[in-house]
């Protein structure tokens, strides 16, 4: 969707639209998933100081899980990028991003290993 050209190898006007809006928009998804970037990374928020990251351009490097940022923040972005043209599609990217989360999370939470208390 970022880079979509027309035939004479132009971008699109809605194209340029999304490439000036998607930073702030990765910067949201970046807040709405950097709860389960520290859980699949194994960060308890509680115990440091955490801030999340920010970006200001599409240039810029993410700290984010690879299984996060060619995912679930991956239909997040076409989630928020079409939903207000076409709220359909907006829906359906919507619903793959929530079942990309919530199974990224399930997975994670299944590869977690727990220490072992020998109890006499």
């Amino acid at each position: 969707m970022l880079s979509e050209n027309d035939e004479y190898g132009q971008a699109k006007p809605d194209t340029a639209v999304f490439r000036s809006s998607a930073p702030a928009l990765i910067n949201t998804l970046i807040v709405m998933l950097d709860e389960l970037d520290c859980y699949v990374k194994g960060i308890r928020i509680n115990d440091t100081v955490h801030v999340p990251q920010t970006i200001h351009s599409l240039d810029d490097e993410l700290y984010t899980h690879p299984r996060l940022c060619m995912g679930a923040m991956v239909l997040g972005l076409c989630y928020m990028l079409i939903n207000e043209e076409n709220e359909k599609r907006g829906a359906m990217f919507y619903a793959l991003f929530r079942d990309e989360s919530e199974n990224i999370r399930r997975i994670f939470r299944v590869a977690k290993h727990r220490s072992v208390k020998n109890v006499y």
